[in-house]
């Protein structure tokens, strides 16, 4: 039975191990959205781009998860520079977090991957 509980404690550590990176690489990624997305927020004073944010990793009854937005306080002006497409920025553009989550989300789970890949071996 002692190889047991062994094998139990290795195969324990592990899990935290791959659990510690993928949350790591959940987190990056979010960042680099986050990142792409504030190059893309329409700027008049900065107060916008300024308002994204980024949670740490927290579970969920679905899963780890990952939070990233903009507005704060200042929400319903984020959703309305989000989803007007009539207006016409000069600097940025309207779709800016659902375009920077097209344009870089298909890497999160490859980063994932990676990362636990890495934590394992």
């Amino acid at each position: 039975m002692s190889g047991l509980d062994g094998i139990k404690r290795k195969l324990a550590e592990a899990a935290a191990r791959a659990n510690k990176a993928g949350r790591a690489g959940l987190y990056e990624s979010a960042e680099e959205i986050m990142t792409d997305a504030k190059g893309r927020a329409p700027v008049d004073l900065g107060n916008l781009k300024g308002s994204g944010t980024v949670t740490l990793p927290t579970d969920t009854p679905e899963g780890v998860v990952v939070r990233i937005g903009f507005g704060g306080p200042a929400a319903p002006y984020a959703l309305i520079q989000h989803e007007n497409l009539s207006f016409r920025h000069e600097v940025g553009e309207a779709k800016y977090l659902e375009n920077a989550v097209d344009s870089l989300g298909h890497l999160v789970q490859q980063r994932v991957a990676d990362k636990v890949r890495l934590a394992l071996a």
